[in-house]
């Protein structure tokens, strides 16, 4: 970092300790209204922004800053507990690269995250396709979007499937879209390394459009999140498309 810019930053930071200048750039008071007006990070307090994020509380707002944010916020600030009510009230998803999370984990945190979805459970059908499936309806996932690798112990072959986050995501949108419960799971535009997902409505999906928040424009999402037409679902052997 020049040494310019290492002061002024230095400057800025012993500004807003003695109450000279402002403690966080306006673009996080902006993004933080946002989310919470939204429904999300409503205990989110923007006077805790510089002990979150020390000196970057006053640059603007970067994907791994956001990361950290939600990170803290949403591990309770220390408090298990509160933690929990917060993933629960707030229908947050984080999956992080480095967690080695099994693909039934991340399956067992969007049901925590949206539990009018009912029981999710990820399992072969009868003709052996990976399916997500709830009471009465399953998404099959394309072959294509599976990968398997085969592991061999003494004189038993196995075989491990493996599906990535964003397709259990997928899938949980569409029989959610079944179920017509209005909420979605979308893609916050978090640091590379983190995939995080808020279920929202379609108004308060808006709310965080307008501020940039998604990793991909919300027109885009829209196949993604089952608020277009999407792929088969099916209902105790019948199929129709969610639309």
């Amino acid at each position: 970092m020049p040494i310019a810019s290492w002061v002024r930053r230095k400057v800025a930071s012993l500004d807003a300790a003695l109450g000279r200048g402002p403690a966080h750039h306006p673009a996080w008071a902006e993004l933080v209204q946002a989310l919470q007006t939204a429904g999300i990070a409503r205990e989110l307090a923007l006077a805790s922004l510089p002990a979150r994020l020390d000196e970057a509380a006053q640059e603007f707002p970067e994907p791994s800053g956001l990361t950290e944010v939600l990170d803290g916020y949403y591990r309770g600030d220390g408090d298990v507990d509160a933690g929990l009510r917060r993933v629960r009230e707030d229908r947050y998803v984080c999956v992080r690269e480095r967690g080695g999370a099994t693909a039934r984990q991340v399956v067992a945190r969007l049901r925590l995250a949206c539990p009018e979805i009912g029981p999710l459970g990820l399992v072969d059908d009868d003709q052996d396709r990976l399916v997500l499936r709830t009471s009465g309806a399953q998404v099959p996932f394309p072959f294509d979007a599976v990968e398997e690798h085969s592991l061999r112990v003494d004189d038993t072959l196995y075989v491990r499937r493996n599906v990535t986050v964003r397709a259990l995501v997928h899938a949980t949108n569409l029989l959610l879209a079944a179920r017509d419960i209005p909420h979605r799971f979308l893609p916050l535009d978090v640091d590379e390394e983190t995939e995080i997902y808020v279920a929202l409505e379609a108004a308060d999906a808006l709310v965080l459009e307008a501020v940039g928040l998604f990793d991909t424009p919300l027109g885009a999402l829209r196949a993604f999140a089952g608020w277009d037409r999407g792929p088969m679902v099916s209902f105790d052997g019948r199929e129709r498309r969610v639309a």
